[in-house]
């Protein structure tokens, strides 16, 4: 018995292949997306998934179960007070979730305002492959 998606045609069989793993590859970039946060801009009622419709608080971001290759961008300077990044959802080694900014500015600030209560800036439970790079996490006493 023959291993083969269409019996007799082996050059057939090849491009269906092909086409099988660039469907997959293209199906796995497609899911990415970008969500945005900005504290001075945003509204929690928005989809967050343009500058101009930014998620206000890092807890509405919370609330989104993120994949691989999906950006969560804090506004560049904005700050959110007491106001911690608990994403939930795993990216992978090869196409990390990222958690950075965007626009120009200072880098966004975290501040728990008060270094001595043990809470976290950003708290990954369960979860990993993330890439966190460009921001602020001030007086809060476990960080990330």
């Amino acid at each position: 018995m023959k291993n083969s998606l269409i019996p007799g045609n082996k050059a057939l069989n090849v491009i269906a292949k092909a086409l099988f793993l660039a469907f997959i590859f293209t199906a796995s970039h497609v899911s990415a997306a970008t969500y945005y946060v900005s504290s001075s801009s945003g509204s929690d009622k928005s989809n967050g998934k343009s500058p101009a419709k930014a998620w206000k608080t890092l807890e509405r971001a919370s609330q989104e179960t993120y994949g691989p290759g999906d950006k969560i961008l804090l506004k560049c300077g904005d700050t959110w007070y007491d106001d911690p990044l608990q994403p939930k959802g795993s990216g992978t080694p090869e196409n990390p979730i990222l958690i950075t900014s965007y626009g120009e500015g200072e880098k966004p600030i975290l501040d728990g305002l008060d270094e001595m209560e043990k809470k976290y800036g950003i708290y990954l439970l369960d979860v990993g492959g993330y890439k966190i790079v460009g921001l602020d996490i001030t007086r809060y006493r476990l960080g990330i």
